[in-house]
C-alpha cells in the first residue's frame, strides 16, 4: 500500500515536471517568435538601428537599413569600431560626448554625424543614442541613426543660394504673387534710394514715376513677366540706367507663388554703347569725308583757278573784278570747309610736334577779341608755363576759334561772359577708368565757359556729330565741334561737357602733356615768280577742268605745256622724245593708271626727270610718302597760283 502511494506520488510529481517543462519549452518558443519578430520589425524599420558595447567599443548588433545604408554586410560592420566610419570632425565631437552619454544614460538632443561609407561616400545621420546594462552588467548603448543626407545637401544649397544672393553685386527682390516685397538683398539697396526696412512690406517700386510702376504692375500681373530698361534716381543725386528682368516663381502645379525681379546697373554700358555708336559715326562720316574730297577738290581748283586768271585780267576797283573777288573768297571758303571734314575724319596732313598752347590760346583770343560783339566780355586765365602737348599748331589755333565762336554764339542775343582758362593737371587710372579717355599723367586743360542759353542731356549727346546744329538754316555747318572732337582725339586728348538749359555751357579738353622742345612756327611764306625760259612741262589729270586751268597757269608763267588726261597716253608721248621735257605734274588718281605708277614709268625711261604728284587729299598719298617716293615736289588740291609756282621752282631746283 506504502509503496503504491510512493509511485502515485512519483508519478504526479513526473507529470508536473513534464507540464512545467512543456510550459517552459513554449514560453522559449514563444520568447524566440517574440524576438524573431521584433528582429524583423528593427530589420524592417525605415531608420538604422545598432547597439555598441562601451567597453570594447564594436558593434553588438546593426539592422538591414543600417548595413544597406553603409554599404557593409552585417558580419563586416560586426566586426569594425563605430569610430571607423565617423568622418574627422564627427569623430572627435562623439570622443567629446561620450562621458556625458555614459554618465547621463542618453543623449540630451539628437545630433548629426557625418559617415563615411564602403563606396567612400560621405553620408550624415542623425543619431539618438540612450545607454542601458547589458546582461553581463556591461554598459552598452542602443542608437538609432536617421538619414538626414539630402536633407543636409537641401540645407546646404539654401545656405549657398543666400549667401550667393546677398553678395552677388545684381539687385534681387522676391515679392508675394500680389507683387508686395518679401525680401531685399543689400546689392538692390544700392541701386535704390530706398533701404531694406522701406521696401519689405510695400508694392514693389520700379520707377520714381508712380503711374509708369502702375502701368509695369499691371503687365507683370497679366503676362507673368516682364524685362526692360529703368532710369532711377541713385544715392547721389544722380540717375543709374538700370536693367531689369521680373519672373514668376511656380509651384508643382503651375501657379504663381513668387516674382523675382533681377536688377542691374548698366550705367558704365549705356555710357560705352553711347561711345561707340558715336565713334560708328564718326568713322562712317570719316570715310564718306575721304570719299568725297578728292571730287570736291576737283571741282574747287577749276574756281579757284579761273578765277585768279580773270581777277589778273580785268582792271582793278571795278565792279568785275569786285565780284569775282567775292567769288575767289566763297571758294577759299569751301577749301576751309573740305579741311574741316578731312580734319574731323583725320585725313588731312598734319604735323604733330611739341608745341607751347599758351601763346597760341592768347592768339587766337586776340582774334576773338576783334569778331566779338561788345556785350561779350572774355575773361581769361592762363596758368600753363612752358608745358607742351603734341599737336598742329595751326590744328590747335582752329580748336580754340571753334569753342570761343561757338560759346560767343550761344551768348549772341543778350551777351554774357566768355571764360576762358587753362591749368595743369595730373589724370590719374581712375579717371581713365570712369570718365575720360587719356592715358594717366600730366595733361593740360583748356576750358572754355559761357552764360549763355545751355543745353539739356539730348542735346549733349548730339553736339559731336557732323553737321549737327541748333542754329538756323545758313547759320552754320554743324561742323565746329565735330572738328574739335576729331582733332583733340587724334592729339590723345579728350572731351568734356557741362552744360544746364539757361545756367550756359562749359566745356573741357585734355590734351596730354609732352617731351621735347616746342616748336616755335616757320616764318611767313615768301612771294615766288614763275621763269621766262620756255621749259617743256607733261602734264597729267584725268579732269579737264582741273587740267585746263593748271595748263593755262604754267602757259602765264612762260612754260611750254603738253597736257593729257590720260597715264597711258603721256607714257606714250614721253617714250617719243624724253630729253624733250624739264618737269612732269601727274595726279595721283586716275582710272587707267595711278600718279605713282606711272612715275614708276617715266623713271624706267628717264631716271632723272622731276615729277610732282598732285593729289585731292592727303589720304591716298601724304607728302612724307611723296618724298619718300622720289618726288621732287608735291601739291594739294585745289591748287591756287602761288603754290604751284612754289612746287615747280622747288622741283626743278633740286626737289623738297
Amino acid at each position: 500500500m506504502k509503496e503504491r502511494a510512493s509511485r502515485k506520488v512519483q508519478d504526479d510529481r513526473i507529470r508536473f515536471l513534464e507540464e512545467e517543462l512543456s510550459l517552459a519549452l513554449g514560453a522559449c518558443e514563444k520568447l524566440r517568435q517574440e524576438e524573431a519578430r521584433y528582429r524583423r520589425l528593427i530589420d524592417c524599420a525605415p531608420v538604422g538601428i545598432f547597439e555598441v558595447d562601451f567597453a570594447t567599443m564594436r558593434f553588438l548588433s546593426v539592422n538591414e537599413v543600417m548595413c544597406h545604408f553603409l554599404g557593409y554586410s552585417r558580419e563586416e560592420l560586426l566586426a569594425l569600431r563605430p569610430e571607423e566610419l565617423l568622418i574627422e570632425q564627427s569623430r572627435r565631437d562623439f570622443q567629446a560626448r561620450l562621458p556625458a552619454i555614459m554618465a547621463e544614460g542618453c543623449l540630451s538632443e539628437a545630433l548629426p554625424y557625418g559617415l563615411m561609407t564602403r563606396q567612400g561616400l560621405e553620408k550624415w545621420v542623425l543619431i539618438v543614442c540612450r545607454s542601458v546594462e547589458g546582461r553581463d552588467g556591461a554598459v552598452q548603448a542602443e542608437m538609432i541613426a536617421i538619414d538626414i543626407t539630402e536633407r543636409r545637401r537641401v540645407r546646404d544649397e539654401r545656405v549657398r543660394l543666400s549667401t550667393a544672393m546677398e553678395q552677388v553685386a545684381e539687385g534681387i527682390v522676391i515679392t508675394d504673387p500680389g507683387l508686395e516685397v518679401l525680401y531685399v538683398n543689400p546689392a538692390y539697396e544700392r541701386l535704390s534710394v530706398y533701404s531694406r526696412e522701406d521696401l519689405i512690406g510695400r508694392r514693389l517700386i520700379l520707377f520714381d514715376d508712380q503711374e509708369a510702376d502702375r502701368e509695369i504692375h499691371e503687365t507683370i500681373l497679366a503676362d507673368g513677366a516682364w524685362s526692360g530698361m529703368i532710369s532711377r534716381c541713385d544715392h547721389t543725386g544722380g540717375h543709374s540706367s538700370v536693367k531689369a528682368k521680373i519672373s514668376p516663381i511656380r509651384d508643382i502645379n503651375g501657379g504663381i507663388v513668387n516674382y523675382v525681379c533681377v536688377e542691374r546697373d548698366v550705367s558704365i554700358e549705356v555710357k560705352l554703347e553711347e561711345q561707340l555708336r558715336q565713334a560708328h559715326k564718326m568713322e562712317a562720316i570719316g570715310t564718306l569725308a575721304g570719299g568725297i574730297a578728292h571730287d570736291f577738290n576737283n571741282i574747287l581748283s577749276p574756281i579757284m583757278g579761273f578765277t585768279e586768271m580773270a581777277l589778273e585780267d580785268v582792271p582793278r576797283g571795278s565792279l568785275v573784278h569786285t565780284n569775282l573777288k567775292e567769288v575767289l573768297a566763297a571758294a577759299h571758303r569751301a577749301k576751309d570747309l573740305v579741311k574741316q571734314i578731312l580734319a574731323f575724319s583725320r585725313k588731312s596732313e598734319v604735323v604733330r610736334r611739341p608745341v607751347l598752347l599758351e601763346p597760341i590760346v592768347r592768339e587766337a583770343l586776340d582774334f576773338m577779341r576783334a569778331t566779338l560783339p561788345a556785350t561779350i566780355e572774355i575773361r581769361q586765365t592762363l596758368e600753363v608755363s612752358g608745358a607742351c602737348v603734341r599737336a598742329d599748331p595751326t590744328q590747335i589755333h582752329q580748336v580754340v576759334m571753334n569753342l570761343c565762336t561757338n560759346a560767343a554764339q550761344a551768348m549772341d542775343t543778350l551777351g554774357g561772359i566768355l571764360e576762358v582758362s587753362m591749368d595743369e593737371v595730373e589724370i590719374d587710372p581712375e579717371d581713365v577708368a570712369f570718365d575720360l579717355q587719356v592715358e594717366p599723367g600730366p595733361c593740360i586743360r583748356l576750358s572754355v565757359g559761357d552764360t549763355g542759353c545751355g543745353m539739356g542731356p539730348e542735346l549733349m549727346r548730339r553736339i559731336f556729330e557732323p553737321y549737327f546744329t541748333t542754329k538756323e538754316v545758313g547759320s552754320g555747318s554743324g561742323m565746329g565741334l565735330a572738328v574739335v572732337h576729331g582733332i583733340v582725339t587724334a592729339c590723345g586728348g579728350d572731351i568734356h561737357v557741362f552744360s544746364r538749359p539757361g545756367l550756359g555751357t562749359r566745356i573741357d579738353v585734355f590734351f596730354p602733356c609732352a617731351d621735347g622742345e616746342a616748336f616755335l612756327g616757320e616764318g611767313p611764306p615768301t612771294e615766288v615768280t614763275g621763269p621766262t625760259s620756255g621749259q617743256q612741262v607733261l602734264l597729267v589729270d584725268d579732269e579737264r577742268f582741273v587740267r585746263t586751268v593748271m595748263e593755262q597757269f604754267l602757259v602765264r608763267l612762260g612754260y611750254q605745256v603738253t597736257a593729257v588726261g590720260s597715264s597711258l597716253a603721256a607714257l606714250e608721248i614721253f617714250r617719243l622724245k624724253p630729253g624733250a621735257f624739264s618737269l612732269a605734274i601727274l595726279d595721283q588718281t586716275m582710272p587707267e593708271m595711278t600718279g605713282m605708277h606711272a612715275a614708276r614709268e617715266l623713271r624706267r625711261i628717264r631716271a632723272d626727270l622731276p615729277i610732282i604728284l598732285c593729289t585731292g587729299h592727303s589720304d591716298a598719298i601724304s607728302r612724307e610718302e611723296a618724298r619718300q617716293g622720289g618726288f621732287q615736289g608735291y601739291l594739294m588740291k585745289p591748287v591756287v597760283k602761288q603754290d604751284l609756282i612754289r612746287a615747280v621752282r622747288q622741283a626743278l631746283d633740286g626737289g623738297f
